[in-house]
């Protein structure tokens, strides 16, 4: 008989984690806690303009604030691979956990830097006009 035990999850967060309020970060604080309840392991990270004083919490330099969709998002555009590329093989995740994938570049580092690690990716975008790049992504990525 299996013994369930806790996972390492890694959850990606696109936006800057220092900036106050946003749906994606609020949605995935309060997933990690839920997780934790739970007996889980879990470590939030993403860009961050300044230094992150959190447990389980991981920044990276690297913010640009780029328009888009009627409000700023501030994006790890500039985050070093480098530091990304050893903070994911210094973890061990089991999974990881890419909240809004699309939107350059940690996302993608997310998921080229972690071959072999399964990952979950939540869609948080919504407009009442859709962007091409959108509608093409939930066409490749949710087909049915």
């Amino acid at each position: 008989m299996d013994e369930k035990r806790p996972l390492h999850v890694g959850m990606v967060i696109t936006y800057d984690l220092c900036e106050p309020g946003g749906g994606v970060k609020q949605h995935a604080r309060q997933l990690a806690e839920s997780l934790r309840e739970t007996g889980d392991r879990v470590t939030l990270f993403g860009p961050s303009t300044h230094a992150i004083d959190e447990p389980n919490v991981t920044g990276f330099r690297g913010v640009v604030d780029i328009s888009s969709n009627g409000s700023g998002n501030r994006l790890g555009i500039l985050v070093s691979p480098f530091d990304f590329l050893k903070f994911i093989r210094s973890h061990k995740f089991d999974i990881l956990h890419i909240h809004e994938p699309l939107p350059p570049i940690v996302p993608y580092y997310a998921a080229w830097m972690s071959p072999g690690i399964p990952k979950i990716a939540t869609f948080h975008a919504y407009s009442e006009q859709s962007s091409r790049l959108l509608l093409a992504a939930r066409r490749l990525f949710a087909p049915f």
